[in-house]
């Protein structure tokens, strides 16, 4: 509270500031004298739990207030369950524990699956971890906002967090990952989900080809038709070639893949876009690594930012777009090996 009413007093502070400011400028008489009426909020609801969600004893105003308590979940007291509402599961502070298994727990054996922020919930949270779901075409789609089957329309399935394609051998071939972004074993069917979203939603797609042979390609709910931004999902990408996101992982990249689907676009990598230096300024922050383009007129481009040069310069020779959809194009191999530096 402290915290809220300090930027309430530097508010009305800089307010008054621009308000002489202005005055002064215009030649208008300045503000000198003003009363300002701050009338405090009224507390009607305080609880204080330990990690785990038990409340404190004989502590807090008003805790059958409102029913949303702990985590911001719903309190159900029906019939004396005394549950709380997680959406995927119901969690009891009784047991401090979920009270059905975790649906993905052959994701994390060495964890219960009845445990609760994997035992940790100081440092963790588990916030609703539904975002995954069936879409009417019988794709994933990923939304942040999708917390149950109850958002959904009408022949659209809710998944969970996160979800998993395993082939026969039972190894996972396709990770669903829970900040949106899927990992793929197999660079072609990379592709052929860069290239479906594209034209499904019109937006650009980009992922990442890794040294270890794997394609990452990155989520695209803020993506724009010709734009990606890879800081909307709290990734970074340093000249060392080394991808990172918020959560601490870190990815050893060797090039980048995206699509240029917008027919009204330049289907090769851009070098200058008006506001900034496009694909050139991409491949420049990765320490050189080559920028390919899926592009609208069927075939596939590349070009890096050479180090060497100090330019942008075109790589060819990588056929067409059908080629890379069916397979008979692999640009991740070639990536692996592409001597960049002192290019």
């Amino acid at each position: 509270m402290q915290k809220q009413f300090k930027y309430y007093f530097l508010s009305i502070f800089f307010c008054l500031y621009a308000l002489n400011s202005l005055c002064a400028q215009t030649g208008k008489a300045r503000l000198t004298n003003a009363e300002i009426s701050l009338t405090m909020p009224k507390i009607i609801q305080t609880t204080d739990y330990y990690s785990f969600g038990i409340p404190f004893p004989n502590n807090g105003k008003a805790p059958e207030r409102q029913p949303y308590k702990f985590g911001g979940k719903e309190y159900g007291e029906m019939h004396g369950l005394n549950w709380y509402d997680f959406h995927a599961r119901y969690y009891s502070d009784i047991t401090l524990s979920f009270l059905t298994p975790d649906p993905l727990c052959e994701k994390y054996y060495w964890i219960s699956p009845y445990a609760y922020c994997a035992n940790n919930p100081v440092n963790r949270i588990d916030p609703t971890g539904m975002d995954w779901f069936w879409d009417t075409d019988k794709t994933r789609q990923y939304d942040p906002n999708i917390t149950s089957q109850d958002q959904l329309k009408e022949g659209q399935t809710y998944i969970g967090a996160t979800d998993v394609v395993k082939n026969k051998e039972g190894n996972v071939i396709e990770d669903y990952r829970k900040d949106g972004s899927i990992m793929f074993s197999n660079e072609t069917s990379a592709y052929n989900r860069m290239w479906s979203q594209a034209t499904k939603k019109n937006v650009e797609e980009s992922g990442y080809a890794l040294k270890n042979g794997k394609f990452l390609v990155m989520p695209d709910y803020k993506n724009k038709i010709n734009d990606v931004d890879i800081v909307d999902y709290n990734y970074s990408i340093g000249k060392d070639g080394i991808l990172s996101n918020g959560s601490g992982e870190k990815f050893r990249i060797v090039g980048n893949v995206h699509t240029h689907q917008d027919p009204s676009g330049n289907p090769e990598p851009s070098f200058w876009t008006g506001t900034g230096w496009g694909d050139a300024g991409h491949s420049k922050a990765m320490g050189g690594l080559p920028v390919i383009t899926i592009g609208h007129d069927g075939k596939v481009h590349g070009a890096f930012w050479s180090v060497k040069d100090n330019g942008f310069r075109r790589i060819p020779g990588f056929g067409n777009r059908q080629d890379l959809l069916s397979g008979k194009t692999r640009l991740v191999p070639w990536l692996i090996t592409y001597p960049t530096g002192g290019k």
